[in-house]
């Protein structure tokens, strides 16, 4: 990897990205390939309870959305 450096006459800011770039390509596309796949994961439904629910724990949850009944 370093031996193409040691035989450049310059180096300076356009020869480092285009080594980066080169490294780059190198590990996403050659070492560690990405598997391509068609897997969506499950939306999850939320819970939802009435004020008065007496039987419904609300420790530890978060609320993402609440309802005014008037």
């Amino acid at each position: 990897m370093n031996q193409r450096i040691a035989t450049m006459d310059h180096w300076g800011p356009e020869e480092m990205q285009e080594r980066s770039d080169g490294m780059v390509d190198t590990a996403t596309n050659k070492i560690w390939v990405m598997p391509s796949t068609t897997f969506v994961p499950v939306e999850k439904e939320f819970d939802s309870c009435a004020l008065d629910d007496e039987d419904f724990d609300l420790k530890g949850r978060d609320i993402i959305k609440y309802t005014i009944r008037i």
